[in-house]
């Protein structure tokens, strides 16, 4: 016989969507231990179980009449804090921001025979300005976001100089006699390889990663002008650390890095088809392999008429039943829909990282703190028809 249940497995989670959501939670094989139906804007249960690792599971109404459901493969889910998908991304977007204002910078000893428009930010979340030219060595830039005791970043990305300014008004002056030295770096990638979106920014105070954190984000760089601008540009030793994102496709393949870290990497592993293998695609009896790296967390996305369905699971679990893990969450409002004819439409690997499985996701879903973060990640998916 089955030992006797001694434990409870406490759950709190938040959800903010104020839609009528299904939440299922189950044994990994084994049965289910709730399933319970409402708008949960804060959810507390006790669940009796043995197990220190569940499978979750929401149903939710999605467009076009269809229903979206989400099943994650054993996870702690005592450590989530939230229903849905959160980003792995340290949360750089300032919070409270005072009300917006426009501020206004002269600059002197302008660069000569400067092409275009500097680059100019003022905090995490902003970027750009309306420049004017009073004289050929003299700007005015009014950039939309006036942030107060932030940082002001300028950047010349053809000429490869930058200055950092600590603001000191909602009017200032910034002399560009003496500029620094920014460092270029132009990732060698495959050549059908496209660099589609570039994010960088450098956090002055980890303590406070809000007010003192600055968009260096070259937004001159596309492919087009390649390598006339490069693709990342910043000022070296400026920051404790800098938080990265680049995207970039690669035929059917789309792809991610992330870093969090106290130095911006020179080097980029792209992945490619090379980095999956698949065994089967049917939804009875999927299989893949990872030969090159085994992934943290990865999903695979099904659909037919009137069901979306990601499930989530472990680099090392490769093989899934989809339809059995659909009909066996025995869902309540999915009762009448036809369950049954899924077809395969997307791999994601969510994070090939040193951090695991069951860490990654209470990471994801858990309470998120400004002294724990990914390091480092790739992620890529590919959508198929």
């Amino acid at each position: 016989p089955p030992p006797p249940v001694v434990n409870t497995l406490s759950i709190h989670l938040t959800d903010t969507s104020k839609v009528t959501t299904e939440l299922i939670f189950s044994e990994p094989g084994g049965p289910v231990l709730l399933d319970t139906v409402g708008v949960f804007s804060d959810f507390s249960v006790g669940l009796k179980t043995n197990r220190t690792l569940l499978d979750f599971s929401y149903v939710r109404p999605d467009t076009g009449n269809t229903y979206r459901v989400n099943t994650f493969k054993s996870v702690d889910i005592s450590a989530w804090t939230t229903v849905y998908r959160q980003s792995y991304a340290l949360p750089l977007v300032i919070s409270a921001l005072p009300a917006r204002q426009s501020a206004t910078v002269l600059y002197t000893h302008m660069p000569l025979q400067y092409p275009n428009d500097p680059m100019v930010s003022n905090a995490a979340n902003t970027g750009g300005a309306n420049w004017t030219y009073p004289s050929a060595t003299t700007a005015l830039a009014s950039y939309y976001l006036y942030y107060p005791n932030g940082y002001l970043y300028t950047a010349f990305p053809e000429q490869g100089l930058y200055k950092l300014h600590q603001v000191k008004g909602l009017t200032d002056t910034v002399d560009l006699a003496h500029m620094d030295t920014a460092v270029k770096i132009n990732y060698d990638r495959p050549a059908d390889l496209s660099i589609t979106y570039v994010w960088l920014v450098g956090v002055g105070d980890t303590t406070d990663i809000y007010s003192k954190s600055v968009w260096l984000h070259n937004y001159g760089f596309t492919e087009a002008n390649f390598p006339k601008i490069p693709i990342v540009l910043y000022p070296p030793k400026a920051f404790p650390k800098y938080q990265m994102i680049l995207d970039a496709t690669q035929k059917s393949i789309s792809s991610r890095y992330y870093s969090y870290m106290d130095s911006v990497v020179t080097k980029i592993t792209w992945p490619d088809a090379s980095y999956f293998t698949y065994g089967s695609v049917a939804s009875n009896a999927f299989s893949i392999s990872f030969p090159k790296v085994r992934p943290s967390v990865y999903n695979t996305y099904w659909t037919n008429a009137k069901i979306k369905y990601w499930v989530y699971t472990s680099g090392d679990s490769t093989t899934l039943n989809a339809d059995a893990s659909l009909t066996g969450l025995k869902s309540k409002m999915l009762q009448g829909t036809a369950l049954t004819g899924l077809t395969y439409r997307r791999l994601y690997v969510e994070a090939m990282t040193k951090t695991g499985y069951v860490d990654f996701n209470s990471f994801v879903q858990g309470n998120r703190t400004k002294t724990k973060y990914i390091s480092e990640l790739t992620s890529f998916g590919v959508t198929y028809q």
